[in-house]
């Protein structure tokens, strides 16, 4: 009982003393915008009470130049971006493994759950290309890339990397996912992001402290 009890004080300090922390950003117009927050402190030792305790206090949050507004709350909320169209929203929910896809209302302010798309790696930034595809640089292994992003500056500290692509069906309910990369982690450490030029036949991917990776595409990605 004792250690419940505690428990539950050390996520209240998580959510009343230390702040949020910012993690992606998306222009929606002149002077307003969505920016994620993937948890609610800026400690190692905050962050770790969050992720043990599961109260999470991040969330998603829009300003229109003058006022925030929560839109998703007591969540992780990692990378983020808007469809083309800019209709839907795509939101990575890095400790669940999980992409939420969202119907997205500029008009109105809001948000409505359309899928929640399991992923079984961590996903972190996303692009999408011109074909609609979404791309993400995930962390395959949470705990080595917290382990790394700790103490990026020790070489013998490396995290695995992966690249997934996601085809969605047209009614954003489901995703065939393809696998472009792994490692790992002692040639390309930590992907944070990949994005695809030259009509999809090459990649970039970016990691959180180390060196941009450039890979040929030569294989067709749609069977």
């Amino acid at each position: 009982m004792l250690k419940i009890v505690l428990v539950v004080l050390l996520a209240f300090l998580v959510q009343y003393v230390f702040k949020t922390l910012p993690n992606d950003i998306v222009a929606t117009g002149d002077n307003s915008f969505l920016v994620s927050n993937d948890g609610g402190a800026q400690t190692v030792l905050a962050n770790a009470i969050e992720m043990l305790t599961g109260f999470f206090k991040g969330g998603l949050v829009y300003y229109d130049g003058k006022k925030t507004q929560y839109l998703l709350e007591n969540t992780v909320a990692n990378g983020i971006i808007l469809s083309r169209d800019r209709k839907t929203l795509f939101v990575s929910h890095i400790n669940q493994e999980t992409i939420g896809v969202f119907a997205w209302n500029q008009e109105k302010v809001s948000i409505r759950k359309i899928s929640e798309i399991e992923t079984l790696t961590g996903c972190d930034n996303f692009y999408i290309d011109q074909e609609n595809n979404l791309w993400s640089g995930c962390h395959p292994v949470l705990k080595d890339a917290v382990g790394h992003l700790g103490d990026a500056t020790n070489p013998s500290l490396f995290s695995q990397s992966q690249v997934l692509r996601f085809k969605f069906s047209s009614d954003l309910k489901t995703a065939e996912m393809v696998e472009v990369f792994s490692d790992d982690g002692r040639f390309t450490s930590a992907s944070a992001i990949a994005a695809t030029f030259d009509n999809g036949k090459q990649l970039l991917i970016g990691t959180v402290f180390r060196d941009l990776t450039h890979c040929d595409i030569d294989v067709p990605l749609d069977f």
